[in-house]
């Protein structure tokens, strides 16, 4: 299955496709191959593995928002831009394309 919304309307390379098909086959512990893009990595809420995303960066997101500002207070602009910076900023990353893959 390819995730096909607008960030990753692209050729892809069917050599890239026959490789993807051999890597998923050349173990019995391979259970999936996941689509990704040159570029900064896009799709990081879905992403879970045991080192860098272990839970729903979302909920890193909204615990960040709730520990950073008074209880009484409306989220404003500049708690999202601390949350961006300080949770989503650190988490975005690209893989090039002789990059292993990642166990997730």
């Amino acid at each position: 299955m390819l995730d096909l919304d607008d960030m990753g309307r692209y050729r892809i390379n069917e050599d890239d496709i026959n490789d993807s098909i051999k890597f998923l086959y050349s173990e019995e512990k391979i259970a999936a191959v996941f689509a990704n893009q040159l570029g900064g990595y896009y799709d990081i809420w879905t992403l879970r593995d045991f080192n860098n995303f272990k839970n729903d960066i979302w909920v890193d997101v909204f615990k960040f928002l709730m520990q950073n500002k008074n209880s009484s207070d409306q989220i404003s602009k500049d708690h999202l831009d601390s949350a961006k910076r300080e949770i989503l900023d650190k988490k975005t990353f690209s893989l090039g394309r002789s990059n292993p893959p990642i166990q997730v």
